[in-house]
């Protein structure tokens, strides 16, 4: 109250003037609590001639290493722009510094003085805009990736357990790779700003010029394809939830491929939240037959438990594997995501168009390519498209916990929407097998301790850690 009462009374008293002196010991203070009060109370009854004086503590506080005490020597420092501008502009290296801090608060004020006096960098103030943009879009990506998860498996749900005409799932797997490759080839081309000659020159580069390295992706596109073909076959044989459940067996085959194609080290928590995975997919898929589920379930498609699950199983292993090796790939080019996911995708297309033939040909020259096709068809094909590139933007923005988070909610939402909409009974041992599944996701998201420090050896044969500066 007393610094509001002097920044309240500065334009009315020029006796105010006396106070500065135990402002400024409570600036530079040990005191936390009161150092970012005297700051503000300071600079709004600093004049011209204070300046001086005041520099090095204004410059020291801008840098602090407490959010809020940098926050308001930045924002505070406004009122000294007015009393001399040339003063404040010898502080850009402090505030370049503070523009690099984590704080979003920090960030914003920072990104004030160089938007109003234009004397950070361009690159600077366009990475402080970054990261507020960043900030934001992490966590509207993982929002849209929970609706993503959960809306995708039901409405594949509903699709492959309604009456009528049934469509070819295969189809769809084509559609959706079509869809992904030309939303990417788009981004390619806004990429070259919208150059014609450079585009194309770009992807025959790319994709022609550098083959070898292009047909690197036919193996992780091929098990793609089969993995979204065994997706339907899953999701026609099992509830929304206990697919949702069940599919998260993928986190432990690729934590496999990992240790074994990419030489990736697991500590003993991460193990443990890879067994209860486990344990809880095995308690979920061993639940008590219910005679009076089908009858439950609105469905008129004949289902099995064993199909749905040895698909989920076959998945999963396709999923862990191609995703590693498509990583592996990826560490080692120096080529775009947009680019990799054309290549993806021209195989995706070519083996999807295999498979179809093999599995649905005959009946397709019969029906027709689009037989059966829905608004709502057509919304899992826009859900499957936008869920790879959602993904690609989660990944890059987002950390594991909030993934693990997003994930962990779906599940529940799927849960609860098959309840009301297929009349899934939702019993205890479910209810176990789903929460140690959940308790695994987030156990095995949450950051790691980092290595201990090599030992070094001393002339008398003894060890001792060295620090780490």
């Amino acid at each position: 109250m007393v610094y509001l009462l002097i920044k309240e009374m500065a334009d009315i008293a020029d006796d105010v003037i006396i106070v500065t002196s135990s402002l400024t010991r409570d600036m530079t203070g040990k005191e936390d609590l009161y150092r970012a009060a005297a700051i503000r109370a300071l600079c709004k009854i600093t004049d011209s001639t204070m300046l001086q004086a005041m520099e090095r503590f204004m410059k020291q506080a801008i840098v602090d290493k407490l959010p809020s005490i940098s926050s308001a020597a930045l924002a505070s420092s406004l009122h000294i722009m007015k009393q001399n501008l040339e003063v404040v502009r010898r502080w850009v290296n402090e505030v370049q510094e503070a523009a690099s801090s984590d704080n979003i608060m920090v960030q914003y004020h920072a990104l004030g003085y160089s938007t109003t006096f234009v004397f950070l960098p361009s690159s600077l103030r366009r990475k402080s805009i970054e990261k507020h943009w960043f900030c934001n879009i992490k966590y509207i990506s993982l929002v849209l990736l929970v609706l993503q998860n959960a809306s995708l498996i039901l409405t594949m749900r509903y699709t492959r357990t309604q009456a009528g005409k049934l469509y070819f799932s295969t189809t769809t797997v084509i559609v959706t790779e079509f869809v992904k490759m030309s939303t990417c080839l788009c981004m390619i081309f806004i990429q070259k700003g919208g150059n014609v000659k450079e585009y194309l020159n770009y992807l025959w580069h790319g994709i022609v010029t550098e083959a070898r390295d292009t047909f690197k992706l036919a193996i992780p596109s091929g098990i793609y394809t089969i993995q979204n073909n065994l997706l339907f076959v899953a999701v026609s044989n099992l509830s929304a939830a206990t697919f949702q459940v069940s599919y998260q067996l993928k986190i432990l085959t690729t934590a496999l491929f990992c240790v074994l194609l990419l030489g990736k080290r697991l500590v003993k928590m991460q193990w443990l939240a890879l067994l209860l995975l486990f344990v809880g997919v095995a308690i979920v898929q061993i639940q008590p037959s219910d005679p009076t589920k089908a009858a439950q379930e609105k469905t008129s498609q004949s289902q099995s438990a064993y199909t749905g699950m040895v698909a989920v199983l076959v998945s999963c292993i396709s999923s862990g594997f191609a995703g590693v090796y498509f990583e592996k790939i990826l560490k080692g080019s120096s080529a775009s995501l947009w680019l990799r996911n054309v290549q993806l995708g021209l195989f995706g297309v070519f083996f999807g168009l295999i498979g179809m033939w093999m599995k649905d040909g005959d009946d397709i020259m019969e029906k027709g390519f689009f037989f059966g096709y829905t608004k709502y068809v057509w919304t899992v094909i826009g859900l499957q498209a936008f869920g790879g590139l959602l993904e690609a933007v989660v990944v890059k923005y987002a950390d594991n916990i909030l993934k693990g988070f997003a994930t962990s909610l779906s599940i529940i939402i799927s849960t609860v929407v098959s309840v009301c909409l297929f009349g899934f009974t939702i019993n205890l041992q479910f209810c176990v097998g789903a929460g140690l599944v959940l308790i695994a996701i987030f156990t095995y998201s949450q950051p790691q301790p980092k290595p201990a420090p090599p030992a070094e050896t001393l002339p008398n044969g003894k060890q001792r850690e060295v620090s780490k500066v």
